[in-house]
């Protein structure tokens, strides 16, 4: 397992207020938290290489887990490995939005704890592609949809070690991750364009990547 701290990213004041719509007032009540979340913030990721060995239609090998999922043995069908990983925002901001009890301006510090994800992601994407020597850009994420469920939280975090000494992230029994603001998954090439959000079927998330195009 790579493990990643200090994770670089960049993050504008003037970004944030623009995409909330702050007012004035809204903005001078949430300046001094976006300031003291940019002080504080330390995103950090892990991430590791595991060969694969796709059983059937239904049954997939990443080293010596296996998984069942039907949507990832096509994934995968091609790959002779992949890269699993868990990236977070940090326990920081974390703990800084949780100090917060109006809703609103937690709200809004959560936002910024996302977009920090967000970005931190960039760079880890970028060394893991020239670390491993790949050109995988495409992700998929447990939860993401029903065809790969979040039961799969626990198997990926067992492919890279104890996650959560070494960036501080942890599963609920629920399988969420602590922090909230944490992203895990498997990054993979694939010779088709491939997203999550093409195969979803949650037409207004306001995260939405790709137009919904229903089963390949």
């Amino acid at each position: 397992m790579k493990i990643r701290l200090h994770l670089p990213f960049a993050l504008a004041w003037e970004e944030i207020a623009a995409k909330l719509r702050l007012d004035e007032d809204d903005g001078e009540d949430l300046r001094p938290y976006f300031e003291e979340a940019m002080r504080i913030a330390n995103p950090k990721a892990a991430f590791c290489r595991v060969a694969v060995r796709v059983e059937d239609e239904k049954h997939v090998w990443l080293g010596d887990t296996r998984f069942e999922s039907a949507l990832m043995a096509r994934n995968l069908a091609a790959c002779k490995e992949v890269y699993p990983y868990v990236a977070t925002s940090g326990r920081e901001l974390y703990d800084l939005c949780q100090s917060v009890d109006d809703p609103i301006m937690r709200y809004w510090l959560e936002f910024i704890a996302e977009s920090v994800l967000r970005r931190a992601m960039v760079p880890v994407f970028e060394e893991m592609r020239a670390l491993y020597r790949t050109a995988a850009r495409y992700t998929m994420n447990p939860g993401s949809l029903p065809e790969w469920p979040i039961e799969n939280q626990k198997p990926l975090f067992a492919l890279l070690g104890d996650v959560e000494g070494a960036i501080g992230v942890s599963l609920t029994p629920s399988m969420l991750m602590l922090p909230n603001k944490s992203g895990s998954g498997i990054l993979f090439e694939s010779r088709e364009d491939y997203s999550n959000c093409a195969l979803c079927t949650r037409l207004n998330c306001p995260t939405r990547r790709a137009p919904y195009h229903g089963e390949s």
